[in-house]
């Protein structure tokens, strides 16, 4: 449709007056074209804006004639004046169910019910005689609401068209076109005929004549297919003619904007654009906005201000802090934060704080004598007092000054480049923390928690959608397209789910006074007739109009609109869709040499490795898991959950044991020890012994308490085992430190514990808090368990026993193979250490203890040897080795051990 009309009327001092401001933007852009086109090298702005802004330029004109020159309130006032409201009604009529209540999400409904019952004109009385109580409940807010508004000399925008009525008299516009309207609302029909009673011309733009000979009707097996054939289709037009102007349009956008992104990216890139970081640059442009608050690098401002305001935060919450791009010196100190983010959660506790880490800081630099983190350290030190000089309550003002000077001093948002949606981004952020202080209207002060989280929660109700350069190609919801036109337009989605659109019944009002006042998603027909004139309008809208639908969603089969009607569709089964990007850049890719790479360099013995045992343990258990953790130094993150994990467990055990008998010393005061004693003993080993793990756990008293019974009633079980066992012994050490060269690889590491009989011979002892154990594990060519083999051999002295000391409640017992000597008393099952010849397993591969020796100290020293080579083979021994990899990134690979795969 030809815009010549509406633009000579502006020429003549019209004003446009739009649905949509999308439309008004591209009203004004078409003017400006055209007056550019025409040979003016100047002119004078269209007077052109969406029907919101126009009706508040008309207030604020006619305002200060006006007696009472009311406040309008803002969104964010409304918000906090409608919580309070909500908040107070429930104190006083549903006392103690307040924390079931979501205030801030209820006083949202309620002004969507506001604002509905002022656009439709619907008399709030009828909702006083309902007997359902939530249409009760809301004239209850509603009277309250209004009362203080009279009181205050308050409005909300919802009301300005009406006052623009009642103040008719002073209201001179002049001349108004309204395009792009499928239907007025009450309130702007009472407008509209005020002004025309008052003799001010308006013009209402009715859509063009629908053309249906320029329709075809698809149907796709499923709605991928859908959208890659639209996306092929729009190439196809733009091929023909690059100044095209095509849309496609979706009832639900947000349920198919994944989809459409994915196949407009496969087919409209050019062939030499293989990646777009920054939106803008694409060649196409999705109306759909995000919730401000989700933008990446507002997510970042947010994440910062809460970890540096709050007292306690989750460790993952600081380690983002530590590592985010947006801190000043990011770049710089990118190593040493990584490395200090890796021992902040070995160090500290689940939930702790950034004081915390600031001490871990002044504790590396007063030990080592070096900072690594000079910047990190001072940003984090002016915060923390910045936030410690703060009051325990303020305004928003106050709060939302605060903030803006946290972030100046952390350095958001530098470290990166912004694009052009970060920089709009950023920018509306900016707006949004300086408006933070309208909240002071009719609040008292609060606190830093409660001012961070209204504003968090109000980023989160903001839709951000950046302003983008013209495209070829838009993508967008029905309302959107309201009075533009194209050259070619794909209406797809079209299943009878989605289109029409489904009913929106407003929980506060009766359905029955929603449908009297003609609210059209409160009733089915007039849903209907609406999503009828807004597809008759979207068929005026160009010369080519292709409308689609899926057959198949999850399995489930789907049905056409009722609203596609007028033709047969032709059904695809395949879409053939030409070359991708992912086909090119497999078109242009090189063909790759494959290299089998096991090896890594070999070891230089003159350098330090440590790891001791668990070094041949890991080699043993898979060569790539070794060289992973032991040469290029991989491990994993550490899991700081609240309590004691595994090993922690362990290492109490062990603890409490070494203690208890430093005390006890030999077998015969263990026996001469009584069971009061004894216990006591224990008590006070577990005391001692919890101490250090106490200040990072994140627990309290009570855990402890509860994991010092655990202790004493696993260590008594223990005990009483030690005292069946046959030979009398000394304990000749605990954690002793040993040494042994292995194939030329030297080792150190420390002896659980070493017993010595009367005959001067060992009993060498390894602490398990873990149930599988077993001795077969001794005897392969890749011992699995080899902490007490290379016990063995690193000892002089004859050895009488080997054996683990399986310490867990219930399942206590002694595991191992012994030289000589019966090890337990007979009939005492939980001693299971038997000589070398009655263990059937090892009999059949081993003759007698010296070749038992001799055989550890040749499978030892093979995979010693492995390691000095460099051997990284991925090999596990088994399936659960792979499983409980720490450094599965290592092998880039997620399959089981055993398949087949492609590095």
């Amino acid at each position: 449709m030809s815009r010549s009309p509406v633009f000579k009327a502006i020429d003549y001092g019209a004003t446009v007056i739009t649905a949509t401001r999308r439309l008004s933007r591209e009203l004004i852009r078409q003017f400006d074209q055209a007056r550019f086109q025409s040979g003016d090298s100047a002119w004078p702005s269209a007077d052109v804006l969406p029907w919101d802004a126009w009706i508040r330029r008309c207030w604020n004109d006619i305002a200060p004639l006006t007696k009472m020159q009311p406040l309008v309130l803002t969104e964010g006032q409304m918000e906090i004046i409608w919580s309070q409201i909500v908040t107070d009604d429930i104190r006083r009529t549903e006392s103690g169910s307040l924390p079931l209540w979501n205030t801030r999400a209820t006083a949202r409904a309620a002004i969507r019910t506001l604002q509905l019952i002022r656009d439709w004109q619907i008399d709030f009385e009828q909702l006083k005689k309902s007997a359902h109580p939530d249409h009760r409940c809301f004239a209850r807010w509603l009277n309250v609401y209004e009362a203080e508004s009279r009181n205050k000399n308050w409005i909300d925008r919802f009301q300005i068209a009406d006052l623009l009525v009642q103040n008719i008299t002073n209201l001179n516009p002049g001349n108004i076109h309204l395009i792009g309207f499928d239907r007025l609302l009450p309130t702007q029909q009472a407008l509209i005929h005020s002004l025309e009673h008052k003799g001010i011309p308006v013009q209402i733009q009715s859509h063009r004549a629908m053309d249906t000979s320029s329709i075809k009707r698809l149907e796709f097996t499923d709605d991928m297919s859908q959208w890659m054939a639209a996306g092929n289709w729009a190439r196809e037009r733009l091929e023909r003619n690059p100044d095209s102007k095509i849309a496609v349009v979706v009832p639900d956008l947000a349920k198919s904007k994944v989809n459409i992104e994915y196949a407009l990216r496969q087919t409209l890139y050019p062939l030499d654009l293989v990646e777009v970081e920054d939106s803008s640059k694409m060649p196409f442009h999705l109306s759909l906005g995000t919730s401000l608050s989700k933008q990446p690098v507002i997510t970042s401002a947010i994440n910062l201000l809460l970890t540096i305001s709050c007292r306690n935060v989750a460790i993952d919450q600081i380690g983002d802090l530590i590592l985010s791009p947006h801190i000043d010196g990011a770049i710089e100190e990118l190593a040493a934060r990584g490395t200090l983010d890796v021992e902040l959660r070995k160090r500290l506790a689940k939930n702790s704080s950034i004081a915390q880490v600031l001490e871990h800081l002044d504790y590396q630099l007063a030990k080592h004598k070096r900072d690594p983190c000079p910047k990190l350290r001072i940003i984090l030190s002016s915060c923390i007092h910045l936030v410690n000089q703060s009051p325990s309550r303020d305004s928003f003002n106050a709060w939302s000054k605060q903030f803006d000077k946290l972030l100046q001093k952390i350095g958001w948002p530098s470290g990166v480049n912004l694009d052009s949606d970060m920089f709009q981004a950023v920018r509306a952020f900016r707006e949004q923390l300086h408006r933070l202080g309208e909240l002071d209207l009719n609040s008292r002060p609060v606190s830093l928690d409660s001012a961070l989280t209204w504003f968090h929660q109000r980023l989160n109700n903001i839709t951000f959608q950046p302003e983008a350069p013209e495209v070829q190609v838009e993508v967008m919801g029905v309302i959107e397209m309201a009075g533009l036109e194209f050259d070619h337009l794909w209406f797809g989605g079209l299943t009878e789910t989605d289109w029409p659109a489904k009913l929106k019944i407003d929980p506060f009002i009766p359905v029955s006074v929603q449908r009297e006042a003609g609210v059209e998603q409160a009733s089915a027909s007039e849903n209907l007739s609406y999503a009828e004139a807004q597809q008759h309008r979207l068929f005026a809208s160009a010369r080519e109009i292709i409308c689609s639908h899926h057959l198949f969603e999850s399995e489930i089969m789907m049905e056409p609109s009722s609203l596609l009607n007028f033709e047969v569709a032709e059904t695809f089964t395949q879409v053939v869709i030409p070359e991708t990007v992912d086909q090119r850049l497999n078109q242009q890719r090189p063909i790759l040499n494959s290299v089998e790479d096991t090896r890594g360099p070999t070891l230089n013995l003159g350098s330090t490795i440590d790891g001791g045992t668990g070094l041949i343990q890991a080699q043993s258990l898979c060569p790539r898991g070794a060289f992973a953790r032991f040469r290029l130094g991989a491990e994993a993150l550490h899991d700081n959950e609240p309590g004691l994990d595994t090993l922690e467990r362990g290492s109490l055990v062990h603890k409490v044991l070494e203690m208890a008998w430093q005390s006890l010393g030999t077998s015969s005061e263990l026996h001469t020890t009584s069971l009061g004693q004894l216990e006591k003993l224990i008590s006070q080993c577990s005391l001692r012994a919890l101490k250090p793990f106490q200040p990072g756990s994140g627990c309290g008293d009570q855990y402890f308490l509860n994991v010092k019974r655990w202790l004493v009633a696993t260590l008594m079980e223990w005990f009483s085992i030690e005292r069946n066992r046959n030979q009398p012994f000394e304990i000749l050490s605990v954690e002793q430190q040993s040494r042994l060269d292995l194939a030329g690889l030297p080792l150190s590491f420390k002896i659980d514990r070493i017993d010595q009989l009367d005959d001067g011979s060992l009993v060498l002892i390894d602490y398990k808090t873990g149930s599988r154990n077993s001795v077969n594990a001794w005897t392969s060519e890749r011992p699995q368990a080899p902490q007490l083999p290379l016990y063995a051999l690193s000892q002089e002295s004859p050895i009488e026993a080997v054996t683990w000391a399986q310490v867990g409640l219930g399942k206590c017992q002694f595991i191992g193979l012994s030289n000589r000597h019966e090890f337990g008393i007979e009939g005492v099952r939980e001693i299971n250490v038997r000589k070398l010849e009655q263990n059937k397993h090892v009999a059949e591969k081993i003759a007698d203890w010296d070749t038992l020796l001799s055989f550890w100290n040749q499978a030892l020293g093979n995979i010693a040897t492995e390691f000095i080579t460099g051997d990284a083979r991925r090999d596990p021994t088994n399936l659960g080795v792979c499983s409980n990899c720490p450094t599965p990134v290592i092998c880039r690979n997620s399959k089981p051990a055993g398949e087949e795969i492609e590095i």
